[in-house]
């Protein structure tokens, strides 16, 4: 909360509470107002381009109704349509004239009768499929069924003529029913191409992607100017407001033709209109940056030229003192305020250097008495143990082994009496291989050892024995109680956990184990989490054991506390 309320920062508030409460109003204000009114024109948009092309379908499907009726009011039709006579001629007499003055996208009429088929085409190339068998097509069962009613069929392609699988046409079919006696003579079916709906999106115009859609009664896709996946589909059918083409949203807009229940579809990318935004609040907000980047240098050149950079130097000089370095002094400052505080801070320094020298140095020496007294309660268990050996190598007459073993021992002496408290791993390693050796002449074949080291972990420093007490440990109380030939297996390695590396030390025997009273007694153990506290509270020792199967105690010492 002090730092807070440093002048430096008082001021910075300042500035930024009076230039950023303004540019934040302009940066919420004018994007917001620009996008509700493109938001207005794109939704009318939609609107009037969904109505207008659901208008001039309808006209269509309108017109291909008129045709389809053209012929119930012919008599001559009728006749010949009631008598199954042949009508070719009557009907490419009359026919052809409508189909003329249609639209050209309106194609042909097909009229069949008791087995009979009367059928014009605007291309005058195409021919009608001999033999052609219409009452088994589906669309033709259909429009039996529908009575008076109108049978929409959606795209498909008019299987009935020649070079039909180069095209496809959307259709309108009726029952043709006597004028008089309402008896059914016959079924017609009129025909448009579907080219129609492309030419209908000519004239939809749209700032942003877009995709039309047109479904027939029974949500199949007659049109649609984009591929659309599955999941798309089974969203439109549920007339769902947001759908998903690929990872891309869309907004769809419906619109429900009437008779025919097809249903036109406008889907309006949410996810490019998002991208519009984003881009005109990336303009808004650079030049708003930009305006405050000049501000800002204005504020840092005269606040850093009379506030920060001496407040800078002080805290450098503190900086310097936390770690230890006490000589520099602050340099007078011609500000009153400052000039105070440089004064404080070298009454401070000078506090210090007396603290340090009186106190600080006197816990140092008590800290160091501590560790060297912890280091010491180890080395009797160690001589105890070797000079056991020795006894027994003696009973057995073995001479020379025990004069090697005795030069072995007198320079394991001088090593762990000399007054450096540390030693490097490498160091500590060769001392645990003379131990070992030692300890393998009394157990022999039941005793064998394997060490390990990396490269990196041998060059560090660590406290001297620190690993002899848990190799001990497993000779005692994992070894020693067994008949049976056991291992002691030592590695050392550097590992990483988190954010730090470790360095880990791995004591394994498969000897005896330790009972869980044994594990709350043991000195050797209790001496080692005195000494990693000493050398950092982030050191850890773990340890695994269970009777019968063997021990595993690893120690971990963070590498910066090395």
């Amino acid at each position: 909360m002090n730092h807070f309320y440093s002048l430096k920062n008082i001021l910075l508030s300042i500035f930024l509470l009076s230039f950023l409460l303004p540019v934040t109003v302009m940066i919420i204000v004018l994007p917001s107002s620009f996008i509700k009114n493109f938001q207005k024109e794109t939704d009318l948009l939609v609107r009037n381009n969904l109505e207008l092309f659901s208008e001039n379908l309808n006209s269509y499907l309108l017109e291909l109704q008129q045709l389809t009726s053209y012929p119930l009011y012919k008599e001559d039709i009728i006749r010949h349509l009631e008598s199954g006579e042949d009508g070719s001629e009557l009907f490419e007499k009359i026919i052809p004239d409508y189909l003329r003055i249609s639209r050209k996208h309106i194609l042909s009429i097909v009229l069949h009768y008791k087995g009979k088929t009367l059928y014009s085409n605007r291309n005058g190339n195409v021919k009608l499929v001999e033999d052609y068998d219409f009452t088994r097509q589906d669309w033709y069962k259909e429009t039996e069924a529908a009575g008076d009613n109108i049978n929409y069929i959606g795209s498909h392609k008019p299987e009935y003529f020649t070079h039909s699988h180069t095209m496809k046409v959307f259709s309108v079919a009726r029952n043709i029913t006597h004028p008089y006696r309402n008896d059914p003579l016959g079924v017609v079916i009129a025909d448009a191409d579907t080219a129609v709906f492309e030419q209908m999106l000519r004239n939809f115009e749209s700032r942003i992607d877009s995709v039309t859609v047109l479904l027939d009664e029974k949500n199949n896709i007659l049109f649609t100017s984009k591929t659309l996946p599955p999941e798309t589909l089974n969203s439109l059918t549920e007339n769902e407001e947001r759908v998903y083409i690929g990872l891309t949203l869309y907004s769809a807009s419906y619109n429900l033709l009437s008779p025919s229940k097809w249903k036109v579809i406008i889907l309006l990318s949410r996810t490019e209109m998002q991208r519009t935004v984003l881009f005109i609040y990336l303009k808004v907000i650079l030049i708003s940056l930009a305006g405050f980047l000049i501000a800002l240098f204005f504020y840092n050149y005269f606040a850093r030229r009379f506030i920060s950079d001496p407040i800078s130097r002080m805290m450098r000089i503190m900086k310097e003192a936390e770690t230890g370095r006490l000589e520099m002094q602050t340099i007078p400052n011609s500000i009153h305020e400052i000039n105070s505080m440089g004064r404080s801070l070298n009454d401070m320094i000078r506090q210090l250097n007396k603290h340090i020298n009186t106190e600080y140095k006197l816990v140092l020496q008590q800290k160091n008495a501590e560790y060297r007294a912890l280091q010491s309660q180890i080395q009797p268990h160690f001589i105890y143990n070797v000079l056991n050996g020795f006894f027994a190598l003696n009973r057995l007459g073995r001479r020379e082994v025990l004069e090697k073993s005795i030069m072995d021992l007198t320079g394991m002496l001088r090593y762990n009496f000399t007054p450096e408290e540390r030693a490097t791993v490498r160091d500590e390693l060769d001392f645990l291989e003379r131990y070992c050796a030692l300890q393998k002449l009394r157990f022999e074949e039941r005793l064998d050892y394997h060490i390990d080291c990396t490269e990196k972990a041998a060059a560090l420093s660590i406290p001297r024995l620190l690993i002899q007490p848990l190799v001990e440990n497993a000779v005692k109380h994992g070894i020693e109680p067994l008949l049976k030939n056991c291992t002691i297996k030592i590695r050392v390695k550097i590992i990483p956990s988190g954010q730090k590396e470790y360095l880990s030390i791995l004591v394994h025997d498969d000897g005896a184990g330790f009972h869980p009273e044994t594990l709350k007694e043991n000195v050797g153990l209790q001496n080692i989490r005195e000494r990693l506290k000493l050398l950092s509270p982030l050191c850890r020792l773990a340890l695994e054991s269970n009777a019968g199967e063997g021990t595993a105690v690893t120690l971990l010492i963070p590498l910066e506390s090395i």
